[in-house]
């Protein structure tokens, strides 16, 4: 009878101790939950939903041309979009009009071994050899050159930064060259006094 008393108290002691494991292993996979369900809620919120880029349709408007690649190309890192191919796929999906025809015909060269395009950087070389004026950059220079002041100084400012955004490449020192040579007479004047070395 001792021996049946021994035996019940080990079991009793043997379902406490697993009741206690349990209760531990419970209270382990509750902080594990909540652990997981905050995490995931984090990445949930650090997730951006971005709209595509607008859709490109044979402008030949140089600012249209880069604003259109420039989106995409934003567009794709926001995406974490890394291979090349899909890359050029999804830009493609946002052609339309007589550059979807453009594209079919560059597909067709590609398929028949006449061209390759890997790239995403391929593919925008393509787009804007194409698309894009051969004396684009020219003629936004030319635009830099003949523009002068003729009203109010703010309006020649905003003026000059709308044409600058063509020519992106400009030395800065060039484009303080050309900003001071279409002031006015006097403006030209007070800015060449205080001897600038850039536009800011």
């Amino acid at each position: 009878m001792a021996e049946l008393v021994a035996i019940n108290r080990s079991l009793s002691d043997l379902v406490k101790t697993l009741q206690d494991e349990v209760a531990g292993l419970w209270a382990s996979n509750q902080r594990l939950l909540r652990t997981n369900s905050a995490s995931s809620s984090q990445e949930r919120t650090s997730r951006i939903d971005v709209q595509r880029s607008a859709k490109y349709s044979g402008s030949r408007d140089p600012r249209a041309i880069g604003n259109f690649l420039f989106q995409v190309d934003y567009y794709l890192d926001l995406q974490n979009v890394v291979e090349e191919d899909l890359r050029i796929k999804t830009a493609a999906m946002l052609l339309e009009g007589d550059v979807v025809a453009w594209w079919r015909r560059k597909m067709l060269d590609i398929e028949n071994g006449d061209y390759m395009i890997r790239t995403f950087d391929d593919f925008r070389k393509q787009l804007k050899g194409y698309f894009m004026s051969v004396d684009a950059e020219r003629h936004a220079y030319q635009l830099v050159a003949n523009l002068k002041q003729t009203g109010a100084l703010r309006d020649y400012i905003r003026a000059y930064q709308k044409v600058m955004l063509d020519v992106p490449m400009m030395p800065e020192k060039d484009k303080l060259h050309w900003f001071i040579i279409g002031l006015q007479f006097w403006a030209q004047a007070d800015v060449e006094r205080s001897n600038p070395e850039t536009l800011e």
